[in-house]
């Protein structure tokens, strides 16, 4: 007897040590087997939150969670969120889970349980949703990118369904960019700004400018303030200000030039070291705005009228890598190859109060 007592307890702690040492499902996969494609391209999402799904991602869960059902609901979320940099549903996916989550109804798989889980419906926003802007399809907005990936031959970063890469939301923000001038439910300002964009910086011109800034340097939150922005209290915001009629720089301050590529980066300085105090080489002109806002209003109010005259006049506060913000007055030349001279002068001097200011720019 005791050696049959022994032999199952040896075979528990085998089938214990076994069932530790197989290797954990993710629950991504879980979730997308549950995935049923139509032949028309569109997907089922429902078997997700269906009592075999829970079941199939219980059974991998080692050691079992003390509140099972928040946890299937915290993985599921967390996949469609994309938070803590777990891998995102694709579009499509996305898209059907949240129309099935966001109905206020007790999830499938807890209806037999003591849970109320969907009751309520999600407001969550999905991966994909929240880098879209409103009013715009993500569905479409990804295809178009990968049609955008693929034309470009020089590019090798294939953009797939499941592949998300800082160069998949670079392409996902052209675009986008490519749209908000005609989306009715954008603000005029955002709407402008798309306009000037398109039709003032070549397409890939503006892959290399989000390559340099940041995939979301253009965003929600800047549209909101181009929306809500005074220009009449702040003078910074005022066009007067920032793209001036023609102007004399200073004649006993030295005018520093720099050389940019179409894609705003710096290529060539002269004199940005001794007025400045530091170098400006291989930094991004735009990306050194001392705002997103400004940013924007100088490309919507500045870059029309470089294209269509040549030359520009403008000012700008900027952020140096060191942090310390300066003034410039600056006249911007379009040159040969699609590159642009800024002429700047350095006149903090003359705008302190502005540059004292406490509230800062978005």
């Amino acid at each position: 007897a005791t050696m049959n007592m022994d032999t199952q307890t040896e075979d528990k702690q085998l089938h214990s040590s076994a069932v530790l040492a197989q290797p954990k499902a993710r629950s991504y996969e879980i979730f997308m087997s549950f995935v049923k494609y139509h032949q028309n391209g569109e997907c089922d999402t429902t078997g997700m939150i269906s009592k075999t799904c829970y079941a199939a991602w219980l059974s991998t869960r080692v050691p079992v969670p003390k509140k099972p059902e928040e946890s299937f609901r915290r993985s599921l979320l967390g996949i469609l969120t994309g938070c803590d940099q777990r891998k995102p549903f694709p579009p499509k996916v996305e898209s059907s889970i949240l129309n099935v989550l966001r109905k206020k109804e007790i999830w499938p798989c807890f209806r037999d349980l003591d849970c109320k889980i969907g009751l309520r419906g999600i407001k969550n926003r999905g991966y994909h949703e929240s880098r879209i802007s409103p009013g715009m399809d993500p569905n479409r907005i990804h295809e178009e990118a990968i049609v955008l990936n693929n034309s470009r031959a020089h590019d090798t970063s294939m953009v797939t369904s499941g592949s998300i890469n800082n160069e998949y939301l670079i392409l996902l923000k052209s675009v986008e960019m490519a749209h908000l001038s005609s989306n009715e439910e954008m603000p005029i300002a955002v709407r402008r700004l798309a306009a000037s964009i398109t039709g003032n910086i070549l397409p890939d011109a503006f892959i290399g400018l989000l390559r340099s800034v940041g995939p979301d340097y253009f965003n929600g939150e800047l549209y909101r303030s181009l929306e809500l922005m005074d220009a009449e209290q702040d003078i910074r915001l005022q066009t007067a200000f920032l793209v001036p009629a023609a102007f004399e720089f200073d004649k006993m301050r030295n005018v520093g030039t720099l050389i940019l590529e179409r894609d705003f980066n710096i290529v060539d300085a002269n004199l940005d070291v001794q007025i400045l105090g530091e170098s400006l080489i291989s930094k991004n002109w735009i990306g050194i705005s001392a705002s997103r806002m400004q940013s924007a209003l100088l490309i919507i109010y500045e870059l029309p009228v470089l294209r269509q005259f040549g030359t520009a006049w403008s000012r700008k506060i900027v952020r140096l890598p060191s942090g310390l913000e300066k003034m410039l007055d600056i006249k911007t030349n379009l040159i040969p190859g699609n590159r642009m001279q800024v002429m700047f002068q350095d006149s903090s001097h003359l705008y302190a109060p502005i540059l004292n200011r406490a509230r800062n720019f978005v």
